[in-house]
């Protein structure tokens, strides 16, 4: 029985060109890419570096990020993730480039905490992006706001966003993968099944 329950933890099965170019000595791009737009973020996270090291937010120069979805499809990347040190969605230039990225052909993905989503945007994602991952920390508003940095109203903002998000899925009859994540704290570890119920319930 053990084969069944074996993880496959790269996806380089998927593209044994790229292996065999790679065998064969040939220079060989990466098959997905991690952008992130900005390092500056509207949460202060209490497990974050950037927020123990004290940063000062940076935000990729204007345009830039639409040029370079064009490089990397050039270069022969396959799919690129909208996250890292921040929160993607703040750079103005994030969603044109999710826009950019796909239609040349490009899988596009995006990692946020949600909470500063607009309508607009929930759109756009439900049409361009392949998959989206929520960092929700805490099932209750004290529990969030203690391990997300931010005000307890945040949880039923994000909540009500992946919400909607859900229903624009639905209604472009969308692929989209909508998952979440959460960090394990003595903030939260009492919070956690009320979050999955809340999780299921968005």
């Amino acid at each position: 029985m053990e084969q069944f329950f074996q993880l496959e933890g790269h996806k380089l099965a998927y593209h044994p060109d790229r292996v065999a170019d790679f065998l064969a000595g040939c220079l060989v791009w990466p098959i997905y890419a991690e952008i992130s737009p900005t390092s500056d973020c509207n949460h202060h996270c209490r497990f974050c570096n950037f927020n123990y090291l004290g940063h000062q937010g940076a935000y990729f120069p204007s345009g830039r990020l639409l040029t370079l979805v064009d490089e990397l499809k050039q270069a022969g990347v396959k799919a690129v993730v909208f996250a890292g040190a921040g929160e993607p969605s703040l750079h103005p230039d994030t969603f044109p480039a999710i826009r950019r990225a796909r239609e040349i052909g490009l899988d596009v993905a995006m990692s946020s905490n949600g909470a500063a989503l607009q309508d607009r945007q929930l759109r756009e994602m439900a049409q361009y992006l392949t998959w989206v991952r929520f960092s929700v920390n805490g099932g209750t508003p004290a529990a969030y706001a203690a391990c997300q940095g931010t005000g307890a109203g945040d949880l039923n903002v994000v909540l009500d966003n992946i919400t909607r998000l859900f229903k624009y899925k639905e209604s472009f009859a969308s692929s989209l993968t909508i998952g979440a994540q959460c960090v394990l704290l003595p903030e939260n570890q009492n919070t956690l099944v009320e979050l999955a119920r809340r999780l299921k319930q968005a």
